[in-house]
């Protein structure tokens, strides 16, 4: 369904949630205003290499399950179990509409991501999750993915970032509302819309900050395998 929650203009506008009329139009949405969305996903799949017989895999703030389904789209290896962890009921539900046509094993969590102690897990996901959390907590979930890999396992993360130079920081806003504009299709008014919505709740850093938190974890190196203007996404080896 296509996304035209910020088409109208509205008196107040509320902290983004991620509630039903979000979850409906969500894939749209992510689509439309995440540049290289697509193939970001494509190259997740790729990482099924990590994946090790008979351990779990968690997908932490799992949305529609768009991160589940790539990475486990040619696996052969047996997954013992595939945990997937959201605080929007809502989400979950889609998701598990989603997956019904799928063979995979999945345990829906409806609970905070603070609240998931993870273990026996080759891979953990963290994708466009962490910039909304608040950077109180940033560190101890770090910390509670890395004492709950297995050894290689690996933690995948991507994250909307913020650059400490002013210029760069004006540019890549500049060409992300442009991507908006041009292959997202949104007018003027939702763009601005629901960047007021989102900054009510998000917390992006930088990626050096990001990098410094997984190192402070435990996480032995991290990469980063993917850009899309200000959008990454690091691979960190526990």
């Amino acid at each position: 369904m296509k996304d035209n929650i910020y088409k109208k203009k509205q008196k107040t506008i509320k902290a983004f949630a991620f509630n039903e009329k979000i979850a409906t139009v969500f894939s749209d949405m992510l689509n439309r205003s995440i540049p290289g969305y697509k193939t970001f996903n494509d190259l997740l799949a790729n990482f099924n290499i990590f994946i090790q017989h008979n351990t779990n895999i968690y997908d932490l703030g799992c949305s529609l399950g768009a991160s589940i389904f790539s990475i486990t789209r040619n696996n052969n290896k047996k997954i013992k179990k595939i945990i997937a962890v959201d605080n929007s009921q809502e989400m979950l539900q889609k998701m598990k509409n989603n997956a019904q046509a799928k063979k995979l094993n999945i345990k829906y969590c409806h609970a905070d991501i603070k609240d998931i102690k993870i273990n026996n897990a080759s891979i953990v996901m963290l994708n466009f999750v962490l910039q909304f959390i608040k950077t109180t907590d940033k560190n101890k979930i770090l910390k509670n993915i890395y004492q709950g890999l297995k050894k290689d396992g690996v933690l995948i993360i991507a994250e909307k970032i913020n650059y400490k130079n002013k210029m760069q920081q004006e540019l890549l806003c500049k060409l992300h509302y442009e991507f908006k504009k041009n292959h997202g299709h949104y007018s003027a008014t939702e763009i601005q819309q629901k960047e007021i919505a989102l900054q009510q709740i998000l917390y992006a850093e930088t990626q050096k900050k990001l990098k410094k938190r997984l190192k402070k974890a435990g996480f032995k190196t991290s990469t980063t395998w993917f850009q899309g203007l200000n959008f990454i996404a690091i691979v960190a080896f526990g």
